[in-house]
């Protein structure tokens, strides 16, 4: 059975060396169209928007699909980055859900990653405290 839905991703704080392998990964998952995205010109881009209507079929939820969708922007960020994902059901009415992860969701994510990939739980730490560990400023004096 297929669903007709509208999806509209977010996507904040990511590398912006990787924003167009992230807008790639995500319109190959489903039929995006670009809103906003930071142009060449600009340094550090802020934000992508992409909004898209499709059908969601084989049997996935719509929560299902944007954890695939929010994975899929980690995994080709490399890093834990802001991701939204606003679902709309467009054959009947109450239409839309939006789904958000924490740092917390990324670990986890993580986590499982590195479990299936490693065995050295040395490993599996390190990468975490590396990629969620605020970095201090140079030449900020501790008090």
């Amino acid at each position: 059975m297929s669903r007709y839905y509208r999806m509209e991703v977010k996507v904040s704080n990511f590398d912006p060396k990787r924003m167009k392998a992230i807008c790639e990964a995500l319109t190959g998952m489903w039929e995006f169209v670009p809103v906003d995205m930071p142009g060449k010109r600009e340094k550090k881009p802020k934000i992508i928007i992409l909004i898209g209507e499709d059908t969601l079929s084989g049997g996935k939820s719509d929560d299902e699909f944007a954890n695939d969708l929010a994975q899929a922007v980690w995994h080709t960020n490399g890093r834990y980055c802001h991701v939204e994902v606003e679902s709309t059901y467009l054959e009947a009415t109450p239409p839309s859900d939006i789904h958000t992860w924490t740092k917390g969701d990324y670990k986890e994510w993580l986590l499982g990653q590195h479990m299936h990939d490693s065995t050295n739980q040395k490993e599996i730490t390190n990468a975490i405290n590396q990629t969620v560990s605020r970095k201090k400023k140079p030449g900020r004096k501790s008090e």
